[in-house]
């Protein structure tokens, strides 16, 4: 159901009742699954299971096996696909290329998480800052190209948003420190465009000059949990209404 490009598992993706797999990439998954010892692994927890062997690992066999063979099957399906788009050979173009690959290949993965470091620019941000969104546009650009040949940006929605914001005032090294507010997108067929919430007014800062906020994170969440049909409030708890920013939610 869901899938992390990550080394460790984002805590927006822990969940009481799923175990959701990450790897850094689709090559370490390919490598992993082509190990002579996962086919050995299989083998025995499958001739476990027909001789209904009882105990209290019985749920951890069963488990370990459907998360084997759901690699093994998800190994088959991407290992023929050709991307319909040009992806540049970044961190933004290669993360979202292999979600593109999946959503090609595995129509009931439903999320898909890909995380991008270097925004953390305490020091000299101007060249920094503009490069990593030079790659961000080329690599949405792509990314949707892809699922417009797919037949599936109208189905596809992308979050994007920061660990962190940044603060209004420039540092002594040319950078920014972290702040509170920040910025973030949604992407995808159904999306109503335009800013949501009020321009940033830097006449109207914090006590520690940082931007006000003006919408709380929370909101975006439950708008793309109620998308994706869930229920905001089970997750979040109350007083986070969906914005009304996704035609047909």
């Amino acid at each position: 159901m869901a899938i992390s490009f990550t080394q460790d598992l984002p805590i927006a993706l822990h969940g009481k009742k799923a175990q959701v797999p990450c790897f850094a990439s689709l090559t370490d998954l390919q490598v992993m699954t082509r190990d002579p010892e996962l086919e050995r692994t299989l083998k025995s927890l499958r001739q476990a299971e027909e001789r209904k062997m009882d105990s209290p690992a019985t749920v951890v066999r069963q488990s370990t096996r459907t998360a084997l063979e759901a690699m093994e099957q998800l190994r088959e399906r991407i290992r023929n696909y050709q991307p319909n788009a040009q992806y540049a050979n970044d961190p933004f173009a290669r993360g979202l290329q292999q979600a593109a690959q999946i959503i090609a290949t595995s129509p009931q993965t439903r999320v898909l998480y890909v995380s991008v470091n270097g925004f953390d620019t305490h020091a000299g941000q101007a060249n920094t800052h503009q490069r990593l969104l030079s790659q961000f546009a080329g690599a949405v650009s792509a990314f949707y190209a892809d699922l417009r040949a797919m037949g599936k940006a109208d189905k596809t929605l992308l979050m994007v948003f920061s660990e962190f914001g940044r603060r209004v005032r420039e540092n002594g090294s040319l950078g920014t420190d972290h702040g509170a507010a920040a910025p973030m997108f949604l992407l995808g067929g159904r999306v109503q465009g335009g800013l949501h919430g009020d321009p940033p007014d830097l006449r109207n800062l914090d006590g520690n000059n940082d931007l006000r906020m003006q919408l709380d994170f929370r909101r975006v969440y439950a708008t793309v949990l109620e998308w994706l049909g869930g229920d905001p409030e089970a997750v979040l708890g109350k007083g986070f209404a969906p914005l009304t920013l996704v035609r047909g939610s």
